[in-house]
């Protein structure tokens, strides 16, 4: 089966790699996108964090490879000329219209990490760590003309653990969008594929993220800042406080009790003890263990180190 595939970040490239190595359908065509690019959801470039540069597998066997910087439409007598029986679709951003999705005789599916109809939108793992949620997972589902809409083709589930960064969570949509595309890619091929159409009354809709939205707002609970935290850590730009009027943020927090002993986002000790050493900041029913901080245009420190270096002080407000 004739596969072009449509993908720009981390995922994306070892998703269109294992269909390589594994020798699951030819890959005759990449479409990709550079770091930089505009999209309508913002009036500025958007940087790709995730981004993955695709000329590296191209090159090595030889697939034609497109990079979109315009319209999509406009890309589409390019589509056309590889003739796709099938269109696969990993770590892309951009809606792939109905004209170009029906080039490919077997249709568009795309990969979405999170249970559809759960979570429709975008940074759908972020979302679902900030919310707590202890499950999450990948959906295999047809394009359509709306957003993560289409019928699903596959769904697996994954554990989010207790303990989890959102690096640990990409590894795991990772490796289950592996096991999908292993899977069903030739059930498509050979026609035996099951659609199931999504129940529209039960979607959720969560909307891309910024790196400004990583602000902590010190008067949440401290499961949730915590939860903030983790969703938003390394690959990704990191939840963030300010203090004296620069950004600072914070890569790794803990709880540290659940019992509150002053004001919200107020210093109340520095400690080095065991493996309690930090900035122990007071919020709403509880305290939270900064471990691992970095001012904005400065390295990353262990928080107790940052604190004692910058004249982090017991009383002062963070935010």
């Amino acid at each position: 089966m004739r596969i072009v595939f449509f993908g720009a970040t981390e995922l994306g490239y070892k998703c269109c790699k294992f269909l390589i190595d594994n020798k699951i359908g030819t890959i005759v065509g990449i479409f990709t996108s550079p770091y930089e690019f505009k999209i309508s959801y913002s009036r500025t470039p958007v940087r790709n964090i995730l981004f993955c540069d695709f000329k590296v597998i191209a090159d090595k066997f030889k697939i034609p490879l497109i990079e979109v910087k315009d319209k999509m439409h406009l890309y589409y007598e390019q589509l056309r000329s590889l003739s796709p029986e099938f269109i696969v679709v990993a770590g892309w951003y951009y809606m792939i219209p109905k004209k170009m999705r029906c080039l490919a005789l077997n249709g568009c599916a795309g990969l979405h990490a999170s249970l559809l109809p759960k979570y429709r939108g975008g940074a759908p793992l972020v979302w679902a760590m900030i919310n707590g949620e202890a499950k999450s997972g990948v959906s295999f589902f047809l394009f359509d003309d709306g957003v993560d809409s289409g019928d699903i083709l596959a769904q697996e589930s994954f554990i989010i653990d207790d303990n989890d960064t959102i690096k640990e969570v990409i590894g795991k949509a990772t490796a289950t969008s592996l096991e999908i595309l292993k899977k069903y890619i030739p059930k498509i091929a050979d026609g035996t594929a099951v659609r199931t159409v999504q129940n529209h009354k039960e979607a959720t809709y969560v909307p891309q993220r910024t790196p400004d939205d990583g602000l902590i707002n010190w008067s949440w609970e401290a499961k949730d800042i915590r939860n903030f935290i983790r969703a938003q850590t390394k690959p990704y730009p990191g939840a963030f406080t300010i203090r004296n009027g620069n950004k600072l943020i914070i890569w790794d927090a803990d709880i540290y009790s659940d019992n509150s002993s002053g004001n919200n986002g107020e210093v109340i000790n520095v400690v080095n003890k065991g493996s309690q050493i930090g900035i122990l900041v007071s919020v709403k029913s509880g305290v939270l263990l900064l471990k691992r901080v970095q001012e904005d245009g400065g390295k990353e420190l262990e928080a107790r180190i940052y604190a004692v270096r910058n004249g982090v002080i017991v009383g002062e407000r963070l935010g």
